[in-house]
């Protein structure tokens, strides 16, 4: 016999509703009710999950201190403050192109920016030998468009088997946990937890949007740092970030 679901409340279908999911279609609710999760995750006050780090580990803002001498009064204060409201507008709109494309990039800019998610990088060690193996014989001719593509791909088959050592869930939930954050870089965080759930529970790594920025930010601190890249020397369109 199968168990019958428990219905959404009135509250919850007018929330999904708003972010372009179909209550009445089996699968967009099961969507809707994810994206909702994940949402309450960060913006529901006492519901920002991550354990902190140990008092007396190295702080995770890289200074260098422990973290008891450094982060964790400021980050306990943080945790204790009451969260938004969970409204209209902050469930993550998987249907919404240019909703979806906003929080890419303020996920990409908490990457490379957020002292709390600096260490989720790939390897280099694995990454660039896996990235070489992975592109055509005529990489040359692949136009801006292609290579994002491209490399998009590759990075979502490089996270299912070589992000063990990255706890990226944790490292958003702890990014959301840390600091006043607004509503665009709360639903950002929110939508990463739930991609990550999503590729995870479907066994489809395509929907591993945040395994691009991830590559994205490990390149372009490795060219910062100048270390050789040499899957990526030849691309031609990667160089200056901005595809031209």
């Amino acid at each position: 016999m199968q168990q019958q679901e428990t219905p959404l409340s009135p509250a919850d279908r007018a929330l999904i509703t708003d972010a372009g999911y179909d209550p009445n279609d089996e699968r967009e609710r099961e969507l809707g009710q994810m994206a909702l999760h994940c949402a309450r995750l960060f913006f529901e006050s006492g519901t920002v999950k991550g354990s902190p780090p140990n008092r007396n580990s190295p702080c995770p803002c890289g200074s260098g201190k422990k973290y008891k001498k450094c982060c964790q009064a400021s980050d306990e204060a943080a945790a204790s403050a009451p969260r938004p409201t969970l409204e209209l507008g902050h469930i993550p709109q998987i249907f919404n192109d240019d909703a979806m494309d906003a929080d890419q990039d303020r996920l990409f800019h908490l990457l490379s920016n957020e002292p709390t998610l600096r260490y989720i990088r790939y390897d280099l060690a694995t990454l660039n030998p896996f990235i070489a193996a992975g592109l055509p014989d005529d990489e040359a001719a692949l136009d801006a468009e292609a290579w994002t593509d491209l490399m998009t791909e590759l990075a979502q088959q490089f996270h299912v088997t070589h992000a063990d050592d990255l706890d990226v869930v944790g490292a958003l939930l702890a990014c959301g946990r840390t600091g006043q954050r607004d509503m665009p870089t709360l639903r950002a965080l929110a939508n990463g937890v739930l991609h990550l759930a999503l590729a995870e529970m479907s066994d489809q790594p395509e929907m591993n949007l945040v395994a691009a920025e991830i590559l994205r930010a490990t390149v372009d601190d490795a060219e910062a740092a100048g270390t050789p890249m040499p899957a990526f020397d030849d691309d031609g369109d990667d160089d200056d970030g901005d595809g031209s």
